[in-house]
C-alpha cells in the first residue's frame, strides 16, 4: 500500500474514533481486507486470461484443421477430374 492509502486509512480510523492500539488494529485489518480483495481480483484476471488463451488455442486449432481440410479437398479435385476423364474415355471406347 502506498503512504497516501495508509494515511487515508488513518484518517478514516481517527474519524471513527479509534486511537492508539485500536487505530493500529483498524488500519491493519483494513489493509488485510484490501490485500485480500486485490488478490481475488488478480485471481479473477488470471482465470480470464487463461480462458482467453484457451479460447484462442481452440480457435487456432479449428482454423488450422479447416485449412488442412481445404487443402485436402483441393488436392483431391484434380484426382477426381482425372478419374472422371478416364471413365468418359472408357465409355467412349
Amino acid at each position: 500500500m502506498s503512504a497516501k492509502e495508509i494515511k487515508a486509512l488513518l484518517d478514516v480510523g481517527t474519524a471513527l474514533g479509534y486511537v492508539g492500539n485500536q487505530l493500529k488494529q483498524f488500519v491493519s485489518d483494513e489493509r488485510m481486507k484490501i490485500d485480500k480483495e486485490k488478490e481475488k481480483e488478480r485471481e479473477r484476471e488470471e482465470k480470464i486470461r487463461a480462458f482467453e488463451l484457451e479460447k484462442l488455442k481452440i480457435e487456432s486449432e479449428a482454423k488450422a484443421a479447416a485449412e488442412i481440410e481445404k487443402t485436402k479437398a483441393e488436392v483431391q479435385k484434380p484426382k477426381q477430374l482425372q478419374k472422371q476423364k478416364r471413365k468418359k474415355q472408357k465409355s467412349l471406347q
